[in-house]
């Protein structure tokens, strides 16, 4: 009677965790589908929460580098270049960020000296 029951309790262990990691890795896909929606549709800041909340989960740590650098592209574009300069920063060596970089701290020291700073 005693071995039964552990034979019942080993069982239901064995086939709770594989429905436990189905479970847990279904609510992430879930997640990232929501994500890349916010992306889509512009959502960048709400977009780099969730992809941050996400950890390592599929490509989450390269998308919140793309979702710095479009908004650094907004404002490099508005040449809001402060601004720029510290999304670009964040999103490290995604696309040209690098080269931005250089552009924005140009752009940034022309203001300056034209401003008699």
């Amino acid at each position: 009677m005693k071995n039964h029951r552990s034979v019942i309790k080993f069982i239901s262990l064995c086939l709770l965790i594989p429905c436990l990691f189905i479970f847990l890795t279904g609510c992430e896909s879930k997640d990232y589908k929501k994500a890349m929606e916010l992306y889509q549709f512009g959502q960048y800041d709400q977009a780099i929460l969730m992809f941050e909340a996400l950890g390592e989960y599929e490509d989450s740590l390269e998308m919140i580098k793309a979702c710095n650098y479009e908004i650094a592209e907004s404002y490099y574009d508005q040449s809001k270049y402060e601004e720029a300069l510290s999304y670009f920063e964040k999103a490290g060596d995604y696309k040209d960020s690098a080269s931005l970089i250089k552009d924005a701290k140009s752009h940034l020291g022309l203001e300056l000296f034209n401003e008699g700073k």
